[in-house]
């Protein structure tokens, strides 16, 4: 009857065992899924971090471009008052060698 029982009762352990074995398996395999998820994932942060200073410096490359561009303009702007003042001098001269003729 002991034995009977007892045979029982390690085959019941013997189950719970081959479950419990299971189990560890598969949270094993959850972590390794876990660890390459994380390290995807810190790889997609590396990559983005990268491309965001990437970005950055493009803006500030542009940002300076577009001071130089405003620093062309307001030169480009002398200048083109200068060629008026001039063009408006000659332009007297003119007239006033129109009026002597």
């Amino acid at each position: 009857n002991n034995n009977e029982e007892n045979k029982v009762f390690t085959d019941k352990i013997d189950g719970l065992q081959k479950i419990i074995d299971e189990y560890k398996l598969e949270l094993v395999q959850a972590k390794q899924e876990y660890d390459k998820m994380a390290a995807k994932l810190g790889d997609v942060e590396a990559d983005k971090m990268a491309k965001n200073k990437e970005v950055l410096k493009l803006k500030q490359e542009m940002e300076e471009s577009n001071q130089q561009l405003q620093q062309q303009r307001g030169d480009n702007d002398k200048e083109n008052q200068a060629f008026r003042f001039k063009i408006d001098g000659l332009q007297k001269i003119i007239d006033g060698q129109k009026l002597e003729l």
